[in-house]
């Protein structure tokens, strides 16, 4: 009997710590870190960029340019992206509909739905963070209340594992747990140094990236808050606590 491929699909607001939760889930001997789908999704069908595939090791990654290789777009993505990584559990979030979503219905697919939101007060001070031009108002009706409006989030669904970012940082190993037994995998604590772990991610937070690359010393080019992260990467390092948040 063919063996199914889980897809634990975290559905996020922007701003929520989407791509960490995403690598720490990777940091599983079954368990592929793949980040948001779609980016990934559009290079396999397209047949570019095999070079600029992955934003960890870039041209010299020895994972998605054979993948991209040996793809077969009458097959399903999420089945080739196990195969070929030999995990069964591919982590991504937030594919879109109209593109790699539709891969997920399928009979080889299993999907574990996590819906992970934040303190929309926390969201809305990154948002303008980011974009410093933006009002307050403007950021809030523009973009925090769409966003809100229509997310579902219901921590008594048993079908869904509904999580709050503020609940996770406040008790990372329990959380570990938590997610491990809704998605059937068995997490160490370990997993939360995630830069210590390899991984191919194709598309995600600029940030985290370069803690990855920081802890495997590989070169990180200058980014918005470079600093910040490199100096957050070093207290972890010297302390050696995963408590970077």
């Amino acid at each position: 009997m063919k063996t199914k491929v889980k897809v634990v699909v975290v559905t996020s607001l922007s701003f929520t710590g989407t791509t960490w939760i995403n690598t720490v889930l990777g940091c599983h001997d079954r368990a592929f870190a793949l980040g948001p789908a779609d980016r990934m999704w559009n290079m396999a069908n397209t047949g570019e960029g095999y070079d600029k595939a992955c934003l960890i090791h870039g041209a010299t990654c020895s994972f998605w340019p054979k993948f991209l290789e040996n793809y077969k777009q009458n097959e399903n993505f999420f089945s080739q992206l196990a195969s070929a990584s030999g995990r069964d559990v591919i982590i991504t979030n937030n594919p879109l509909a109209s593109g790699a979503s539709k891969e997920l219905s399928n009979p080889d697919i299993n999907v574990s739905n996590i819906n992970l939101i934040r303190d929309g007060r926390a969201i809305l001070a990154s948002y303008m963070r980011k974009f410093p031009s933006t009002s307050a108002l403007d950021a809030l009706t523009d973009f925090l209340y769409p966003s809100f409006r229509n997310f579902y989030f219901d921590q008594d669904n048993p079908d869904r594992l509904c999580l709050r970012y503020e609940d996770i940082l406040a008790q990372k190993e329990e959380a570990l747990k938590t997610i491990g037994e809704f998605v059937g995998l068995d997490y160490d604590p370990s997993a939360l140094k995630f830069w210590t772990f390899d991984h191919h991610i194709a598309s995600g937070n600029q940030g985290l990236i370069g803690l990855i690359k920081f802890g495997q010393g590989l070169p990180v080019a200058n980014f918005q808050s470079r600093e910040f992260y490199e100096e957050q990467f070093n207290k972890t390092e010297a302390t050696n606590d995963a408590s970077f948040q």
